[in-house]
């Protein structure tokens, strides 16, 4: 059986979305939001997820305004 792009599964999708959330708590030193960060990466792609956080990274405070970005692109 090879390794090739299958889908993944529901265990594979939820720690795919656990890993991302962890690295976006960290990204933004905000462990209180882990949940609204899993939110985020179950919702939206990842590669949108983080042209997110680039966006913003240049405003005064990334984190709120990576919260308000996600709100808007349907979280």
């Amino acid at each position: 059986m090879s390794d090739e792009k299958q889908p993944m599964d529901k265990w594979q999708k939820t720690r795919r979305a656990e890993s991302i959330a962890f690295q976006l708590c960290d990204k933004f030193n905000n462990h209180d939001y882990f949940s609204f960060y899993c939110k985020v990466a179950l919702k939206l792609p990842e590669y949108r997820i983080w042209q997110l956080v680039e966006e913003a990274q240049r405003g005064h405070q990334p984190a709120r305004l990576f919260s308000f970005l996600c709100k808007k692109a349907g979280v």
